[in-house]
Parts: structure tokens; sequence; C-alpha cells
């Protein structure tokens, strides 16, 4: 060779219908600029036409490339299928749901007149002995779909209770299912395996590289889904072509898009680093690719025995794997697809159910706890003797545990423990000597 030259085009060659040339490497070549093409020029037949082409030296076909999955794996995978937000707004429904089942609990009981305490009229039951934490801790149960010990047992407890077992049976049905899909390939790219997929799906745009024969093939092929396939790209052209293979990978690695050109190049590309591209489904259109020469031109007969011999001799194969399949990308980058996570926006109906019958739930409250009011005026002969006694002294029953959980205790003289002890022991001998049986005057005499 006298001289090696890039062309000014930088196209292989494709004939151009308005001028009737051939453009790069074929144009150069036919025109008797060039004497040989030495570059990955795919052999077809409208080329073959002009010229000479030597036998396949490198085995070539049609493919397309897209975008591998995004997805890292993490111990804390089982809490992807729910955004962020959306788990806090559980957790602060079922603390919301937890106290409102507290306070109803404490607000409904009823007054005992004799000891002045508010008591469960079904004492000795698990729902009368259970104070605030217990009911709070029942609503929390069910938050992982535990059958509960008992049940409320006021109105506005039941009512809460049932709106928000509505709510926890459809959050759980739903972070079940998006669970299972993102353990499962079930996204649209993982369906996605062969040109026939392309045209059954909205997802995903597809193109080829317009100064290539491949989209010259596309354009005028008759046979399906490749005729197809060449429509779309000829009705999208401004959006789903590109100028060049780099600019094609570009867009695969930034968009939902699917670049059909020659598996070589989409080999090289694949199997060299960022590794975030695959390529997908069989070779079609396979031909190779060759040298191209003029038309009769002598040098053919001797290019194909050096080709030839270097097949035989697995010279070919050798600089295949140097050269095209890198081993920088083995494959491993490949993860699985998952569904879409749920947000708040997509649960917030059964947010608006929950509260809604916890504000239903607050009205019977309101309810529950003027009728028992006023049935502790009813009762107690003493007090209270008003509804506004009533309301003080039941609201106090509520916050004077907690007060007392809250104030330091108090520390008494050892004087007054003494006196207490006196006091206790003095009343113990009058209760004993009250309790004393009628003795008989003869036995009393003795």
């Amino acid at each position: 060779m006298n001289e090696l030259y890039a062309v000014a085009d930088g196209e292989y060659g494709r004939y151009r219908d308005d001028t009737g040339a051939w453009t790069g490497m074929v144009g150069d070549v036919v025109g008797g600029t060039a004497d040989i093409a030495v570059a990955i020029v795919s052999i077809t037949s409208r080329r073959q036409e002009v010229g000479d082409f030597t036998l396949p030296f490198y085995a070539n076909g049609i493919t397309f490339a897209m975008r591998k999955s995004q997805s890292s794996k993490s111990n804390w995978g089982f809490v992807r299928p729910f955004e962020g937000t959306l788990w806090a707004t559980i957790l602060m429904t079922a603390v919301a749901v937890a106290i409102f089942q507290g306070v109803a609990n404490c607000v409904t009981k009823q007054r005992d007149p004799e000891t002045e305490e508010y008591v469960h009229p079904e004492r000795g039951t698990l729902a009368a002995e259970a104070g605030f934490w217990g009911h709070a801790w029942e609503s929390l149960v069910v938050l992982v779909q535990l059958s509960p010990d008992f049940l409320p047992r006021s109105l506005s407890g039941r009512i809460v209770t049932f709106f928000w077992c509505i709510g926890v049976l459809v959050a759980t049905s739903t972070y079940t299912a998006n669970l299972a899909a993102f353990l499962t390939v079930s996204s649209a790219e993982s369906s996605i395996s062969s040109p026939e997929d392309l045209l059954t799906q909205t997802e995903y745009t597809y193109g080829a590289v317009e100064p290539y024969s491949s989209y010259t093939q596309f354009q005028t092929t008759t046979a399906e889904p490749y005729h197809s396939l060449g429509l779309y790209m000829q009705a999208n052209k401004e959006s789903v072509l590109v100028q060049s293979v780099a600019e094609g990978l570009e867009k695969a690695r930034a968009e939902n898009y699917a670049l059909f050109t020659d598996s070589a190049e989409l080999d090289y590309a694949v199997s060299r680093r960022p590794c975030t591209l695959k390529t997908v489904g069989r070779l079609f259109w396979q031909t190779g690719f060759g040298f191209f020469l003029p038309k009769d031109s002598p040098y053919v007969v001797e290019f194909n025995r050096a080709i030839l011999r270097a097949e035989e001799q697995g010279v070919t194969g050798e600089l295949d794997h140097k050269w095209i399949r890198s081993q920088e990308c083995d494959g491993s980058a490949e993860s699985n697809l998952g569904s879409e996570v749920i947000g708040l926006q997509d649960l917030l109906g059964v947010f608006v159910l929950v509260y809604g019958g916890m504000g239903l739930g607050l009205l019977a409250l309101v309810g529950e706890f003027i009728y028992a009011c006023a049935q502790d005026v009813t009762r107690s002969p003493d007090k209270p003797r008003t509804l506004r006694e009533a309301v003080a002294m039941r609201l106090w029953s509520v916050v004077s545990p907690l007060s007392n959980l809250l104030s330091p205790r108090r520390i008494t003289s050892n004087s007054t423990n003494a006196s207490n002890y006196a006091d206790c022991e003095e009343g113990f001998q009058l209760q004993f000597l009250s309790q004393t049986p009628d003795v008989p005057t003869s036995q009393t005499a003795y």
C-alpha cells in the first residue's frame, strides 16, 4: 500500500438518488480515487453491482442494543416496594390509631358508685383488664395481620378498628404484589427479546444509523417484521435516526431507545465499560464484512486465499477475542427488573378512608363520653352532681395516671410512717372486735 487515508465524508458508502453517485469509501473506489476499501464494509447486493467484495473476513449481521436494567442489590431490598414517605405515613397512622384506641378505652369506662373507680362492666375479661397500652398494642398488632386478643368494647373503637383493618388489608396486598414484582423479571424491558417484541410495545423507541446500509435495508425490505420497523423509522426519522454509532449508543444509554446496527460494532460497545448496554435478539441479514475493490480487480482472488488461510489457522478467532469481545463486562451487571415503586399518591385514598373513619369514630367517642358522664350523675347519689363535674372527674381519671408517672415520688419520714402504721393497727383492732361473735353469759363468767 502506498497510502492509507480516511474518506472526507466519513461514510462507508451509500447511493444517493438525488446526485446519482456513491458516497464514502465505495464512492472513492468506484471513482478510481482508491484501489481498495479496508474497513468494516457490509457486503450488500447493491454495492456488489458496482464493485467486487472479498470473502467475509468477519461474520456480521444486524441486531439491536438497549440499556440494561438499573437496580442495585441491598440488604434492605424488602422496603423498596414502597417509598419512604409512604412507609412514614403508614407508621404515623398506626400510632394515631393506637392512641385513639387507648384514649377511647379510658374515657368510656363506667364509674362504680361504691368504689368511685372507672371500670368496664365486663370485669374479668381481657378487654376489661387491659388499659391504655393494652388497647394501643392491639391496634399495632393489626398492622402485621396478627389476630388481636380482644376487640374494642366501645362503639368508637370498633368503628376505627373497622376502617383501620381495611387500610391494612389494602396496604398489605399492594406491598405483597409489588414485592413479588421486584423479585421477578416482569417489566417491559425484560419482555423485549426480538425485533417482533418492539412492534408490540410503546415504552421503547428504536432507530438506526442513517448513513449505514442497515437503514437502507430497512427501507427496501418487504419481509416482516423488518418492513414495519422501517416504516416506523421513516415516520419518526427526526427523533429515532442518528448519524453515528457513538451517537446512537449514547442515546440508548440515556433513554428508552433501541439501536439497530451491525452486530460487530454493538458487540464491541457492550463488552466495554460502562457496561450499561446489552445486545438483544438473534442476528438477521447475516452477510459479513469484506474488502471492497473495483469491478474485476485481480486482487480479489489473492485476498480470498489469505482470508481462508487465516480462518483455517484460527487467526480470525484470536483477533476477534482480542479486539472485539472484551472481558471488561462479563454480564454480571445484568440484574433483575422490578415494578414501579408505590408512592404516597398511589395509596392516598386508603389514608383518606382510614382518617375519615377516625373522624367518624371521634364523633361517636364524643357521644359515648357525654352519655357516660350523664350516667355518672344518675347513678351516684353524692358526686358528681352535675354533668360538668362528671366531665371533669372523668377527664382527671384519664390524665392522673400519666401525671403520676411523670411526677417524682414523695418520701415520707419515719415518724409519719410510724403514725400511719399505728393508725392502721388501731383500725385493724377495731374492725376485729367489731366482727367478734356474741358469747353466752355463762361462758363469759367462766
